[in-house]
């Protein structure tokens, strides 16, 4: 099969121009409608109950999805920087909603076909000719259609694999979800915080070692012991520092230091 190529811009393109002349059709219903409102029959009840049926259709079908439909086969493959799954498949997507859009807009304009725009199940069938009925319901019924393969081609771009010949640069989908929801920020967070709080235990509980090699022993060796992890200690305890000028393993250790040996003081007094 000759493959089919496309610029996404061309194809964007075409659904924007399509959703903009679909909403250049619903406001001139629209105001059509409002004719009603100022004592201007321009419309019969019964034209005007099939407009009610085709202006919505025509603003939520034709206008909004065609917009949007366009503005993910643009973004999509942009952000991921990898190909569009099928531009073939994007193609008759645009012309399967038009079609459908057209003919689902032509039974209820035109054929005078009014189902409301609820389509509340079962149809008016009795009170309309096949022929409205038909064009309706299988105008609605490929419109749907190209919704569904319009999903189906989005969500074949974002889980497939590409080649990295095509796409040097693509980034891990899973990530781009896990970006995209938050997910990723959550949990350096709590990642951030555990390390966090895992370096305050370590430094408390060493605080507390230090504190009773101080207790059980007034020799030197004891205070230089003290004074030496609690210069090790200053580094892993700067959260605490910066409340307090004197962290609590210096607070010892200087505490060590100012209290004088016995042996020195009872020689001294003799």
């Amino acid at each position: 099969m000759r493959p089919y190529r496309i610029s996404p811009e061309r194809l964007t393109l075409r659904f924007v121009i399509l959703g903009m002349g679909a909403l250049a059709v619903a406001g001139i219903e629209g105001l059509l409608m409002r004719t009603q409102l100022m004592n201007m029959p321009l419309l019969s009840d019964e034209h005007w109950y099939a407009i009610l049926t085709a202006h919505p259709l025509v603003g939520i079908y034709g206008w909004a999805y065609l917009c949007v439909m366009g503005a993910f086969l643009y973004l999509v493959p942009k952000l991921l920087n990898k190909p569009l799954y099928s531009p073939r498949l994007a193609t008759v997507t645009l012309w399967m909603v038009v079609g459908g859009l057209a003919l689902a807009w032509s039974s209820g304009f035109f054929l005078h076909f009014a189902a409301l725009y609820t389509v509340y199940w079962p149809l008016p069938v009795a009170r309309f000719p096949p022929v409205m009925v038909t064009m309706f319901a299988v105008g609605l019924a490929l419109v749907e259609i190209g919704v569904l393969l319009f999903v189906v081609n989005i969500a074949a771009t974002v889980l497939r694999r590409p080649k990295e010949a095509k796409s040097p640069g693509a980034k891990p989908t899973g990530a781009l979800l896990l970006s995209a929801f938050g997910i990723d920020v959550a949990v350096v967070y709590l990642a951030n915080r555990v390390a966090r709080w895992r370096r305050r235990e370590a430094c408390r509980r060493s605080a507390i070692a230090v504190s009773k090699a101080g207790r059980r022993s007034r020799n030197s060796s004891a205070v230089q012991l003290a004074s030496e992890r609690g210069t090790r200690l200053s580094s892993c305890t700067s959260d605490s520092s910066s409340r307090s000028p004197i962290s609590r393993p210096r607070m010892i250790s200087l505490r060590a230091k100012s209290v004088p040996d016995r042996s020195s003081r009872g020689s001294g007094s003799v």
